[in-house]
């Protein structure tokens, strides 16, 4: 009877692991979203204004990862070094990055009558040469031998500027907090682009997670 029940919930996860992926497959992307409906597209419905800005929509929109996730479960690593801590990951494209963009980001956990500004950041990027980059300057503390302390919350990738995105990962103790808000802002490069129009750009983005 149990191999019978394990052989039934090895049939039942195949068949959703199937569906999910027939369902990834039927959902178009934004791009073949356009093509299909475009002046050369199977079902052509955009007239020749529509059909520009929503292309424009297309090539420059901003993207914003936001999610929680909860650690692996790995059999050889004790249960205390992972023990009630998730992760929280943004990573958002940078669409029109210069010299005169800038960003304003905001991170917030809530959790058991807690509500936390983890940080507050308005930056613009540094120029090598054309090459935008992270203005942040990392810092090194003093080490401090001592018992392992546990956090609330720690950074395992500060959040930075790189390769035209900007992302972070925060290591959260779970048992403190069970969800996120991300608050985003960007205005693209005007000096050096100044025709370059992000759709939405100045809109403030809001967005929540949950464990």
């Amino acid at each position: 009877p149990v191999w019978g029940w394990i052989a039934l919930a090895a049939v039942t996860l195949v068949a959703g692991a199937v569906m999910l992926w027939k369902a990834i497959q039927a959902t178009d992307t934004p791009m073949e979203e356009w093509l299909k409906h475009c002046i050369y597209g199977k079902y052509p419905k955009y007239t020749s204004q529509e059909e520009m800005e929503k292309l424009n929509d297309v090539a420059y929109a901003m993207t914003i990862e936001f999610n929680w996730k909860d650690p692996p479960i790995l059999p050889f690593v004790r249960e205390s070094y992972l023990d009630n801590y998730d992760s929280v990951h943004f990573d958002i494209s940078l669409p029109g990055l210069g010299e005169t963009s800038t960003i304003d980001c905001k991170l917030i956990l809530i959790g058991r009558g807690r509500r936390t500004e983890v940080f507050h950041d308005t930056i613009k990027p540094k120029m090598i040469g054309n090459n935008p980059i992270d203005p942040h300057v990392a810092t090194i503390g003093p080490y401090t031998p001592g018992p392992v302390v546990k956090l609330d919350y720690a950074w395992y990738i500060p959040p930075s500027i790189r390769g035209g995105h900007y992302i972070g990962k925060l290591q959260v103790n779970d048992n403190i907090y069970s969800s996120a808000i991300l608050e985003f802002q960007y205005f693209p490069d005007t000096k050096t682009m100044p025709n370059f129009v992000l759709p939405k750009a100045a809109d403030k983005q809001i967005m929540i997670v949950e464990d």
